[in-house]
């Protein structure tokens, strides 16, 4: 068979002719890969070639793909955390990934082995050094694949208000640690009431993921820090975009009105049930 240079590249004698395999660039193994339609298929992928296991493991690439494809099933898991009757961390703590039949299942064991859900890669506290205890880092929050931890330095409260924040990625190992809450805004907290059986006098927790650019290295987060006072909510937030702190107003229908306050029970069980939805936070009684 001929073409237009001559004869063409088919050699029916052993194979002499055949071309060596060529390398496919990477930025076109990205556009290909983009193309496949679920998680499932691009674990597929990674495990077929490390060269393909690289650039789908990519935070950039991944955000890319689910910009492309909404999968509206593509639940990996549920991180669960609770609480013994000491205020420690209960055996149910922890990632639990989905398991079959669920589509997601072999993603979610991918996930499961490839993260770090006991937050190992976190900064030790340099104070527990000489032998003094600490409490470590507690999960306060979940979104988004972010995670927000806290934690009380030795030789504190334990119920302390103003506890050191890191919002962290446990699947890339990336973590942020947060500047302490200036003095001017610090200074409006008082009469805090404490959650956690005491373990924290806070409440903090992360917004939704903002809208950004796919190709965004680093999505903006937001960090909102809350505590129930006797006759008040204190309430402030971060934002990565600038690094700073600002204070909110505090909410009408937390304000101490004539009526009972519903954080006067002794366990202020009605704080610890928080929900999401349509853009508004609700704290459910």
């Amino acid at each position: 068979m001929a073409g237009a240079g001559g004869e063409a590249g088919f050699d029916g004698g052993g194979g002499k002719g055949e071309e060596p395999g060529r390398e496919i660039p990477d930025e076109i193994a990205d556009e290909i890969l983009l193309r496949l339609p679920s998680r499932s298929a691009l674990a597929r992928a990674a495990a077929a070639s490390g060269g393909f296991r690289a650039l789908v493991s990519s935070p950039r690439f991944l955000r890319r793909h689910r910009a492309l494809h909404r999968d509206p099933g593509a639940l990996l898991g549920v991180f669960t955390f609770s609480l013994s009757s000491d205020g420690a961390g209960g055996d149910g703590a922890g990632f639990h990934p989905a398991e079959p039949p669920h589509p997601s299942a072999a993603a979610a064991r991918a996930l499961a082995g490839a993260a770090d859900f006991s937050f190992g890669f976190l900064p030790a506290d340099p104070s527990a050094t000489d032998g003094a205890e600490s409490e470590g880092w507690m999960v306060r929050d979940c979104r988004d694949g972010r995670f927000l931890l806290d934690r009380v330095a030795p030789g504190t409260e334990r119920g302390t208000v103003f506890t050191e924040l890191a919002v962290c990625d446990p699947l890339y190992r990336r973590y942020v640690l947060l500047p302490r809450i200036p003095e001017d805004l610090a200074d409006t907290v008082d009469g805090v009431l404490n959650v956690f059986g005491g373990r924290r006098a806070c409440e903090p927790f992360l917004a939704p993921a903002e809208p950004c650019e796919p190709d965004a290295e680093r999505p903006p987060f937001t960090v909102f820090w809350t505590a129930r006072c006797q006759r008040k909510v204190a309430a402030f937030a971060f934002s990565s975009r600038d690094g700073r702190w600002r204070s909110l107003p505090s909410p009408d229908c937390f304000i101490w009105r004539r009526r009972r306050s519903p954080f006067s029970c002794p366990m202020h069980t009605v704080w610890n049930r928080r929900h999401y939805a349509h853009g508004r936070f609700y704290w459910v009684d």
